[in-house]
């Protein structure tokens, strides 16, 4: 999950918890909601031992009012005065009297249902009525359960929750368990749900609201999607993925899932993507609901997405991390676990090569900076949590999974993972004893070894290739955007190779040398690319290889790790972009997936940066020849009989193509506007024909696709048209979008999208800036702390590429009164950004 963390100051103690004196065994609490107030009244009894004997009582709180504590001990009820430390977001319970051993904590309090999307929050909608609905839903990952109820708020405190509602009638409630019973009470029902196992308290869920739901039985286990009313089409296909993945994670893990139900809730304003709560997983509408019209990447991610949240039930809930300096260790197996079960249910969707685009290549962007971090990373106090919700614990951690399952064996990493499971089921684990238990099922191997070394240590390495004679010399060493190299970082890293004859080899390169045996015309290292790390070989070398891809005896993903590598080298200086174009229009137009699709991708990023500047005629009409090949194979007619991978190309090749004005497109797609066949028959290209739609029109093309988002009730359209609005030549419509974007038109959730594209887009990189600066104290407030939101304004930046933009930047977020703790390394990363795309202008064209 990418989740909403932080919420104010918090105190700059180390490793900032409660201790250990004081251990809650069972939570009984219940919720008195006002939906006309949005305020809550809660009381709690918390089932406790203490270790030791006290006369103070800590928890965490935050935004809550106690307005009676006390405590029973033996018999006897301690009076209790409250000491509010608001700055550790904590309250203490001063006793009348010392306390051992078993005790109730009772207090009554009440809080806010706010509407910032964290605790116990609210979320409004829109009914087929065109009326305004409203439910309350919960996030309270990372540590927002205190805002919900005073509690030990830290991942290693399991208990059992007995959760309770007092509810108006007609309004049904949702928590991780079953209701058990309903009484009537008035014009109100109390509706009491069973006692959850032994879990975190992160992972509690709270819902309240009229809902629609579609359900289906697998075992005994009711498996339910459910969403707010008008959406019940969209929740069936997504409720046959939930079933399919828990199926599949019962087998592969060997564990039965053992809770009596799983609902999915599609929630209309939400901070994160997803969340993981037990048997009750939470979704942005965007991410789980579809259907079989559905563009094929919505219905892939949604899938994928699912997978992730279920994956979590097992890795993360079941058996659950220490404490957040091991976050990857739920994040980065939900993001490899995901994949396997979403291949394993729709083979010919070929959902592998898709994880080296999703993953590796993310995993690479991100780490290439000197201002990343290890995976396993040290987090002293929650505040730090938010920093570390990103591309290194997803999807660095699991090319890293991936690599060491490559390296050990699918099913020695499968019994491996199975059994760290079953030792730390209901409690809590560390990355030390995964490793451990990997290294049992693979004896000899060093994995536990193996991946210390790739979790503690930031970067990933670049392997040089040279040949002499009969031998090919490796080196190492760590790659960085900046070329910036430090001698001092060494990787053991697992490389798997392939000789022109057709030998392969695998060795594990433990020392900043190595050298493979072998007579053979060339040699490609990271063969079938499971390994994360760059390779860099001779210009003569890098030529046959390109042969070799282009003659078919290297396929399509090796094809793609090469592309990848030589953009790279491209992007650091190391390879002159006339260099990589000349390369590229030689020998690798044409070939298929996912390298096409990389092609694409790069292809644009040059655009972009180069937009407006003299950069020559070869890189646009290499850019153009490579959409045009894949177009002239696909069209855009569905065709039968067509792989899956088709849909994606599809719809780059027209998105390239129409951003470079080819007639044939532009004009298709302007007639494909309002056709009804756009919602069925094209819904693949759908995206594609919005932003051709948007770059080649004028403020009447912006126009219609304001007022088709607001008409549009489809949340993923809505996605697609407010990124189509980012989308224009003309800078004052890129302007007119952006303050669009802070309109009530568009939910908070949503507001980073335009900002987000706009600053990416050919002609927006040059207004997003000045729109930011203006903006800025607004933006600031808008977006809470720890949101995620106000990260990716600032990412908006990282495609300037003039010195006084970048000092102007620089200066003004050296500024206190715009800074703010969850966005710093951002800043940071934005700005080395910023200095590579300045050497990569002054090595290839011109700046400003």
């Amino acid at each position: 999950m990418r989740s909403k963390i932080a919420h104010g100051a918090r105190a700059a103690n180390s490793r900032e918890v409660i201790g250990t004196n004081v251990i809650p065994k069972n939570y009984r609490l219940n919720f008195i909601p006002d939906m006309k107030s949005f305020t809550f009244k809660g009381e709690e009894h918390i089932d406790a031992e203490v270790s030791k004997p006290s006369r103070i009582i800590t928890l965490n709180a935050n935004e809550l009012k106690i307005k009676r504590a006390s405590v029973s001990c033996n018999g006897k009820e301690l009076g209790a005065k409250v000491k509010y430390q608001k700055q550790l977001e904590r309250v203490q319970l001063l006793l009348d009297g010392t306390v051992s051993g078993k005790i109730v904590i009772h207090i009554t309090y009440s809080g806010v249902n706010n509407d910032k999307m964290y605790g116990f929050y609210r979320s409004t909608y829109k009914l087929p009525s065109g009326k305004t609905g409203v439910m309350l839903t919960s996030q309270f990952e990372a540590v927002d359960a205190r805002a919900a109820f005073p509690c030990i708020d830290e991942p290693a405190m399991k208990a059992t929750f007995e959760v309770s509602f007092e509810i108006d009638s007609e309004l049904e409630a949702v928590s991780n368990m079953p209701a058990e019973r309903t009484s009537p009470k008035g014009r109100k029902k109390i509706v009491s749900f069973m006692k959850t196992p032994k879990m975190a308290p992160y992972l509690l869920y709270l819902g309240i609201g009229k809902f629609d739901r579609v359900s289906a039985d697998y075992r005994d286990i009711k498996i339910s999607v459910i969403s707010t009313p008008g959406n019940l089409k969209y929740s069936k296909l997504p409720l046959s993925y939930a079933k399919a993945f828990l199926q599949f994670y019962e087998k592969y893990f060997g564990i039965k899932y053992p809770l009596p139900k799983m609902d999915l809730l599609a929630i209309p304003d939400f901070a994160a993507g997803a969340m993981e709560n037990w048997g009750a997983v939470t979704f942005r509408e965007t991410a789980i609901l579809c259907d079989e019209s559905s563009p094929l990447r919505v219905k892939q991610n949604v899938a994928i997405t699912i997978a992730h949240e279920l994956a979590h039930q097992w890795f993360g809930d079941l058996a659950t991390m220490a404490w957040w300096n091991d976050l990857w260790l739920n994040e980065s197996f939900a993001t490899m676990m995901s994949y396997k079960a979403v291949g394993s249910a729709f083979p010919e969707w070929d959902v592998g090569k898709k994880y080296l685009e999703d993953n590796f290549r993310d995993a690479f962007a991100a780490d290439q900076l000197h201002n990343t971090h290890p995976i396993s990373v040290a987090v002293n106090k929650p505040g730090e949590i938010d920093e570390i919700f990103d591309e290194i614990s997803y999807e660095k951690g699991g090319s890293v999974l991936k690599m060491l399952e490559d390296y050990i064996g699918e099913e020695a990493f499968r019994k491996g993972v199975s059994a760290y499971l079953n030792a730390h089921a209901y409690s809590n684990g560390e990355g030390r004893e995964l490793w451990t238990s990997l290294s049992r099922q693979a004896p000899g191997s060093g994995v536990d070894r193996l991946a210390e070394n790739w979790l503690t240590t930031p970067g990933f390495p670049a392997v040089t290739v040279k040949s002499s004679k009969d031998v090919f010399l490796l080196s190492q060493q760590a790659y960085k955007l900046s070329r910036l190299d430090n001698p001092g970082n060494m990787w053991k890293i697992p490389v798997h190779y392939k000789l022109s004859g057709g030998r392969e080899g695998r060795l594990l390169m433990e020392r900043k040398t190595a050298s493979i045996k072998g007579h053979a015309d060339w040699i490609k290292l990271n063969y079938s690319q499971n390994g994360l790390y760059r390779v860099m070989y001779d210009r003569d070398m890098v030529s046959r290889l390109g042969e070799a891809c282009r003659s078919g005896k290297l396929g399509d993903v090796d094809a793609w790790g090469l592309e990848e590598d030589l953009f790279s080298l491209m992007r650091t200086g190391r390879m002159t972009l006339n260099e990589y174009v000349a390369y590229v229009g030689k020998h690798f137009i044409g070939m298929g997936y996912p390298l096409n699709l990389s092609l694409v991708l790069n292809f644009n990023w040059i655009y972009s940066i180069s937009y407006g500047k003299a950069f020559g005629s070869a890189m646009h009409n290499t850019k153009f020849r490579i959409a045009k090949s894949i177009f002239d194979r696909y069209g855009f007619e569905r065709r039968r009989g067509e792989d899956a991978t088709a849909p994606l190309l599809r719809s780059a090749a027209i998105s390239s193509l129409g951003i470079a004005g080819y007639a044939p497109v532009v004009e298709r797609c302007r007639k494909l506007i309002g056709s009804p066949k756009l919602a069925k028959e094209f819904s693949d290209i759908r995206s594609a024909v919005y932003s051709t739609f948007a770059w080649n029109g004028n403020a009447k093309e912006a126009q219609k696709l304001r007022s088709m988002y607001l008409s549009s009730r489809i949340p993923q359209e809505r996605n697609e048209l407010l990124i189509a609005m980012s989308i224009h030549k003309q800078p004052e419509l890129e302007l007119k979008a952006l303050d669009f974007s802070m309109s009530d038109k568009v939910r908070l959730q949503d507001k980073f999208i335009i900002p987000s594209i706009v600053g990416t887009s050919p002609a927006g990189k040059d207004v997003i800036w000045g729109w930011v600066s203006a903006n800025w104290k607004e933006l600031l407030e808008m977006y809470d702390q720890g949101t995620h939101m106000l990260m990716r304004i600032v990412d908006s930046l990282s495609l300037q590429s003039d010195k006084e933009t970048r000092d102007q930047i620089s200066a003004f977020f050296s500024k206190k009164q715009n800074m703010r703790d969850d966005i710093k390394r951002t800043v940071r990363q934005t700005l080395e950004l910023i200095d590579a795309n300045i050497a990569f202008m002054e090595m290839n064209g011109r700046t400003k």
